[in-house]
C-alpha cells in the first residue's frame, strides 16, 4: 500500500533545479525538464507504471495534505461553487474560472484530503493540434449548421488532468437462456422428441436451455471525476494500460490536476455496474436461436487490482450565437466528442426524406 505523500510532491509547482534551484521547465515532446539558468536537463522515466494495488485491501491512507494558501505554503486547492470540482493549481498560474464550467473560483482555507496518483498519461498532443483537431471535427459535424465553422467563437482552449481508476481483473460471466428451436414433426422424431397424439406436422417451437460461460482477464477504467464522466472518456476512446506511466509531479508541467473525489469503493462499484452490463450484452449476443426467453448472466471477479492515474484531456469551449458549447479532446490521440448546435433545415430535409423513404414502401408492399 503506498504510504501518504505531501500534496507537493505530486503537483508541478515549484519545481527547481537540482543543480542551481532555478524554476524548471517541462519539454512535452521530449519528456525533459529544463533550467534556462544553467541547461540541465533531467529526463522523465516514461516507463509503465507498475504500481498495483490489492483492491482487497483496506483503503489507503488519505495522501496529499495542503497547507494553507501563503507565499511559503504549499500549493492552493481551488473549488468551483458551481460545479463542485476541486483542482490543484500550478504556481503562477492566473486560474480565475473553473476549468469545466467556467464560473469562478474559490481558493480552499482547510486542508485537503486525497488519494495519492500512482500513474499518469503524458500529453502527446500540442494545444495547436488540438485546436486543428477541434476545428476539423466542426467542419465535418453532420446536421451542423453551415456557417458553424465560420461563426463559431472560440472562448478557451485548455487542458487538464483528470483523475482514473485503472481496474485489472478476471472476470467471469456464466450465462443461462431458454432458446426456442423451430422444428417439425420428423426431426423432433429424428432427436428422439415424442409429440403429443394427434400433434400435426407443423413447425412448432421447442424450448431448450442453453448456457455458456466468458472468463478472461480485462482492464477497465472508471473516472474519479466530479465532472468529466467515464462515458465521455470512452467517447474519447479511453486510455488503455500501454499509455500509463509511472507517476512523476514533472509530467504535469505548469498544468492543473484535478483531485480525485471516488473512492476506491465506489469507483469499484461503478466499474463492475458496467462490465456487468456490458458482458451481458455480449453474451446475449452470443445467443444463435432466433427467439430466447429468460437470459440470465452473473459476473464474478477474482484477482482485482487497481491504481489511481491521471489522465490528459483538452477542453475547448466555444459559442454560437449566444449559446455555449462544450468539447473534449483527447490528450494523447487528438480525438474529439461534445456537442455542437443543429441545422432545423438539415433535420427537416432528413425527415422529408425518410418520410418519402417509408412511403414508397407501404406503397411497394400494397
Amino acid at each position: 500500500m503506498q504510504s501518504p505523500v505531501e500534496l507537493d510532491a505530486w503537483v508541478a509547482r515549484g519545481l527547481r533545479c537540482s543543480k542551481c534551484s532555478a524554476p524548471v521547465e517541462l519539454d512535452e515532446q521530449r519528456a525533459v525538464l529544463s533550467c534556462r539558468h544553467c541547461g540541465q536537463e533531467t529526463e522523465l522515466d516514461r516507463a509503465e507504471a507498475v504500481v498495483w494495488h490489492d483492491a482487497k485491501a483496506e483503503e489507503p491512507p488519505a495522501g496529499a495534505k495542503r497547507g494553507t494558501a501563503g507565499a511559503d505554503a504549499g500549493p492552493e486547492a481551488v473549488s468551483c461553487a458551481h460545479c463542485g470540482a476541486v483542482m490543484v493549481r500550478t504556481r503562477g498560474a492566473l486560474t480565475s474560472q473553473c476549468h469545466y464550467c467556467l464560473s469562478s473560483l474559490a481558493v480552499e482555507s482547510a486542508e485537503v484530503d486525497a488519494e495519492a496518483f500512482d500513474g499518469i498519461v503524458p500529453f502527446s498532443v500540442s494545444g495547436e493540434v488540438a485546436r486543428g483537431k477541434f476545428a476539423a471535427w466542426l467542419g465535418d459535424a453532420w446536421f451542423a449548421p453551415g456557417d458553424l465553422t465560420r461563426a463559431a467563437k472560440l472562448e478557451e482552449l485548455d487542458s487538464i488532468y483528470v483523475p482514473c481508476h485503472f481496474w485489472r481483473l478476471r472476470a467471469r460471466t456464466e450465462w443461462r437462456a431458454r432458446v426456442g428451436i423451430l422444428t417439425t414433426a420428423a426431426e423432433d422424431l429424428a432427436a428422439g422428441h415424442q409429440r403429443k397424439a394427434g400433434d400435426p406436422g407443423h413447425v412448432r417451437t421447442r424450448w431448450e436451455d442453453q448456457t455458456g460461460t466468458i472468463d478472461e482477464p480485462t482492464l477497465e477504467f472508471e473516472s474519479a471525476s466530479r465532472v468529466v464522466l467515464t462515458k465521455q472518456l470512452q467517447e474519447l476512446g479511453g486510455f488503455d494500460g500501454e499509455h500509463v506511466v509511472a507517476y512523476h509531479r514533472g509530467f504535469l508541467g505548469r498544468r492543473d490536476a484535478e483531485l480525485p473525489v471516488l473512492d476506491r469503493k465506489e469507483s469499484f462499484a461503478r466499474m463492475l455496474e458496467r462490465l456487468e452490463r456490458s458482458r451481458a450484452d455480449r453474451a446475449e449476443s452470443q445467443i444463435t436461436a432466433e427467439r430466447h426467453k429468460d437470459f440470465r448472466a452473473t459476473t464474478t471477479t477474482q484477482d482485482t487490482k487497481v491504481r489511481l492515474a491521471l489522465v490528459p484531456v483538452y477542453l475547448v469551449a466555444y459559442r454560437y450565437k449566444g449559446e455555449a458549447f462544450r468539447v473534449l479532446v483527447h490528450g494523447v490521440t487528438g480525438t474529439v466528442c461534445g456537442d455542437h448546435p443543429l441545422s432545423p433545415w438539415k433535420i427537416g430535409c432528413l425527415l422529408v426524406v425518410l418520410g418519402a423513404i417509408g412511403l414508397s414502401l407501404l406503397v411497394a408492399l400494397n
